[in-house]
């Protein structure tokens, strides 16, 4: 079986989408919603990404995943 290290930043920017299979942890997503807060709190990035960032502070899981438990 193949293995690969995922980062899962990567997920805070939309044009990523295809990078990622169709699932994500529970607190890995709990770390996105921390770090798109972060990013919006410094100001930075564009408006796809501001709008984004927001959808997922607001609790909407990136690209339409489910969730997982860890």
């Amino acid at each position: 079986m193949m293995k690969r290290i995922v980062d899962y930043k990567e997920m805070l920017y939309p044009q990523n989408e295809k990078l990622f299979a169709q699932t994500i942890p529970k607190e890995v997503f709990y770390q996105l919603k921390m770090e798109a807060f972060k990013n919006i709190q410094e100001g930075v990035g564009s408006d796809a990404c501001k709008a984004h960032w927001k959808s997922i502070m607001d609790g909407k899981v990136p690209f339409g995943f489910r969730l997982v438990e860890d």
